[in-house]
């Protein structure tokens, strides 16, 4: 690995580190997904929790890589606060994507008032879009109530609004484009210039497995014990990565394995492991503090520490190797049946935010694998 005791940097660029320093280099990409979380919308939560994995591992397969932030706002949910209009930032845009899959996995649907004027006022005002001119910005609002319930917040000053700060809106009706609420969403997307689709909430999520699937969940698995967590809330970190592990393995092996992908991608890195600290440069051994490391490495010399290091790092190339080769042969599986979908009348989320963020990354230049 070339690690030097006391020093910062590698002698030799592993493949982990080529990939931490491309996501580093890359523009931005802000994804935003807005969810209904009123009392009928069970299948659209279901939806976006499986849809996550895929979604993120279709944006680390552009060309050049980017550097995503993901955030979750919720609305129409009997939890959040009137003084709000239910409309709940569950999270900011982040890097953290187990965060923003923590956060999927704790809503729950029951409600039933739907303000979104006050969903794109929220998108606006209270999130950290990036402000490079070279960002791609892309906000995904998906319900199925009339647009214009919110009395105070219309939707369509604030879809103009939208567009003006350069924000890439996709409105997403759930229920036939033949019912009278589609028509607001309709008009939401045409003010802002965006994307208007429908989509049948009440089917859930379309997963699609494959031949590769049980092997990539087990090298995630395997990954985890790559990380050594630095001081309580890096140890708190661990424990939430393996709760994320558990939920995608709840809704299916298809899920374990995307999630397997991301972990093994470019876009996923720990600010709380030793390991990603040391080989990124952020840290240098000699200035760690033995009570920030897991308590049996606190008795290590520099030299035995620095071994352990070398020793995980060195495994998770292995892992997150073998992770992107079968990754490959996964994709073009998944590839070839969502253009298959495509020329069907294929109405689910997942397949609707997919393609949207593959067509706006197209615009802005990045390439995908099978462009």
């Amino acid at each position: 690995m070339g690690l030097v005791l006391g020093l910062v940097g590698l002698g030799s660029a592993s493949a982990v580190d080529a990939s931490l320093e491309a996501a580093d280099q890359g523009d931005p990409i802000d994804l935003v997904i807005a969810l209904d979380t009123s009392g009928t919308m069970r299948g659209l939560l279901d939806a976006a929790r499986v849809s996550l994995w895929e979604v993120v591992n279709d944006l680390a397969a552009l060309e050049p890589t980017p550097r995503l932030r993901v955030a979750i706002i919720s609305f129409g949910n009997q939890s959040g606060s009137p003084s709000t209009g239910w409309v709940r930032l569950e999270t900011d845009l982040t890097a953290d994507i187990d965060l923003v899959s923590e956060r999927l996995f704790s809503l729950e649907s029951r409600g039933a008032n739907e303000y979104v004027g006050r969903v794109l006022r929220t998108a606006l005002e209270e999130l950290s879009w990036s402000g490079s001119e070279h960002a791609l910005k892309l906000l995904f609002v998906a319900g199925n109530e009339s647009a214009d319930q919110d009395q105070e917040i219309g939707f369509r000053e604030m879809s103009e609004a939208v567009k003006r700060a350069g924000i890439s809106l996709s409105a997403i009706f759930c229920g036939g484009s033949e019912d009278e609420e589609a028509a607001t969403w309709k008009e939401m997307a045409e003010l802002a210039e965006g994307r208007f689709a429908t989509v049948d909430h009440a089917a859930g999520a379309i997963v699609t497995a494959t031949p590769f699937d049980r092997e990539l969940g087990e090298l995630g698995a395997l990954l985890n014990a790559t990380y050594l967590p630095l001081g309580e809330a890096g140890r708190e970190e661990k424990k939430s990565r393996s709760r994320q592990d558990r939920n995608a393995r709840s809704m299916g092996a298809a899920v374990a394995a995307t999630r397997a992908q991301t972990k093994g991608s470019a876009l996923y890195a720990s600010q709380w492991d030793l390991v990603d600290a040391v080989t990124s440069g952020r840290i240098r051994l000699d200035e760690v503090d033995p009570e920030k490391l897991p308590r049996d490495l606190r008795s290590l010399s520099p030299e035995e520490l620095l071994a352990v290091v070398e020793e995980m790092a060195g495994l998770r190339d292995e892992l997150r190797h073998r992770i992107t080769e079968l990754a490959a042969q996964r994709r073009a599986v998944v590839s070839e049946r969502l253009d298959e979908s495509s020329r069907r009348d294929d109405r689910s989320f997942d397949r609707v935010v997919r393609q949207t963020v593959r067509e706006k990354a197209r615009e802005m230049g990045y390439s995908l694998p099978r462009d």
